[in-house]
């Protein structure tokens, strides 16, 4: 058994999808669980974390745990950087610079921009409310 058919077996009542993704060329193990409180989000993740920990090296990759309904939203109040527009890369540099967390725009949507953040070393899908977008671009811009 290879290590998303051991996740879907161990987890079956929480995981909705597992499967090995390459996204911008990053290999990424992408997990979608059907949870939507954002601490048994938190949780779930710890616990899937550990268990894959558990099973041995599996090389580089990224790891991807979201709830399908549970995105997280980036508020403009905590967002700290630059956006290039040439690359679409957005910067957020937290409290703490030695966690520097990068956020790739991927596809822009009607009213949310949806991103990749890798913060050291783990992928993330992320959502960034548009509104939200309109004030960073009008105060850098």
């Amino acid at each position: 058994m290879d290590l998303t058919q051991k996740i879907k077996a161990k987890y079956s009542n929480i995981v909705n999808k597992c499967s090995w993704e390459v996204i911008e060329g990053n290999k990424i193990l992408s997990i979608e669980i059907n949870v939507h409180n954002f601490d048994e989000v938190q949780n779930w993740t710890n616990d899937i974390n550990g268990f894959i920990d558990g099973e041995g090296d599996f090389g580089e990759y990224c790891l991807d745990i979201h709830s399908q309904g549970c995105d997280i939203e980036l508020k403009y109040e905590d967002l700290n950087g630059y956006i290039d527009q040439k690359i679409r890369l957005f910067l957020n540099k937290p409290y703490n610079e030695e966690y520097e967390i990068v956020i790739k725009f991927l596809e822009n949507r009607t009213n949310e921009l949806y991103g990749i953040k890798n913060n050291k070393g783990r992928m993330q899908k992320i959502t960034i409310a548009k509104e939200n977008i309109k004030k960073i671009e009008k105060e850098l811009f």
